[in-house]
């Protein structure tokens, strides 16, 4: 009897020894798991979550509780012309966040651009911020710190052949880095881009005017209708090129050239458009 009871006890101590490890790891585990979505998500939300038409309308809020947004703010500006974007031209877009006192300590974002077709475009990711399933961009997990109750993340967009009226859809996650999903907020933003409206007529018609001023060596350029890339070049009267660059859409709002060094005399200075569009002007130096 005696080794009897010692053997049971010997077991009894043993179940005592193992069911505190059943009733405290699972709960651990379960806690680890619930918190790893909030943590992963700083490396960029899934593909799919920026409200919009492609993404069947679905944000963050699967995996973000979303209060209610307040002062929150999501903006966007880009360097598009006030016209309009034109086919097959580089834009850089930023996308900017602001809490405006809701003291949030991290953001992220998801952003596409579509028309009622699909997405149109490409994208290309810039400073923290990546490209995910070719038509969403988000941030990295470097750029998901907010400084200031602020974010901001540029990439670039082309615009291919985007019909006009194609529209931004961004949704952002203003959340508090809590390690959970409670507590954070998701807020939307649609913007809607314009194609310029000036034909390849208008463009080839369009009207350059050069004013030089070898005195202080600047060359003035006024083509307010070429709004597309292209090339610049100066030639002689004798068709030589002394002078050549290139030409951006935001150089129709005006152009200075610094040619200190260009000898006196009379010259052509030529735009020539990507799109086909040629117009020449004479100066004299």
């Amino acid at each position: 009897m005696g080794k009897s009871k010692k053997f049971t006890a010997s077991l009894n101590l043993g179940s005592q020894k193992i069911r505190p490890m059943k009733h405290f790891l699972m709960p651990s585990l379960f806690l680890f798991i619930f918190a790893l979505p909030a943590w992963t998500n700083k490396n960029g939300a899934p593909q799919g979550k920026s409200g919009s038409p492609q993404s069947n309308g679905e944000t963050c809020t699967a995996c973000h509780y979303s209060g209610s947004v307040s002062s929150q703010t999501i903006s966007v500006t880009s360097d598009i012309p006030s016209d309009g974007y034109v086919d097959n031209t580089n834009y850089t877009i930023t996308v900017k966040m602001q809490g405006n006192g809701g003291n949030h300590s991290v953001m992220g974002f998801m952003a596409s651009i579509e028309d009622g077709s699909g997405h149109q475009g490409s994208l290309t990711a810039g400073s923290n911020n990546q490209i995910k399933s070719s038509n969403y961009v988000t941030q990295t997990n470097s750029g998901s710190a907010a400084s200031g109750d602020s974010a901001s993340w540029s990439f670039t967009w082309n615009s291919g052949t985007a019909p006009d009226s194609t529209k931004i859809y961004i949704a952002g996650n203003f959340a508090n880095n809590d390690g959970g999903t409670g507590g954070d907020i998701i807020d939307t933003h649609v913007e809607t881009l314009m194609r310029s409206h000036v034909g390849l007529d208008e463009v080839s018609a369009l009207d350059l005017r050069v004013i030089a001023q070898r005195t202080l060596g600047t060359l003035w350029i006024d083509a307010a209708q070429a709004r597309a890339f292209g090339s610049l070049h100066i030639t002689d009267l004798m068709g030589r090129q002394v002078y050549q660059s290139d030409w951006k859409p935001s150089d129709a709002q005006g152009r200075e050239l610094w040619l200190p060094s260009l000898s006196a005399g009379q010259y052509v200075l030529t735009l020539q458009l990507n799109q086909g569009q040629t117009v020449s002007e004479r100066f004299i130096w």
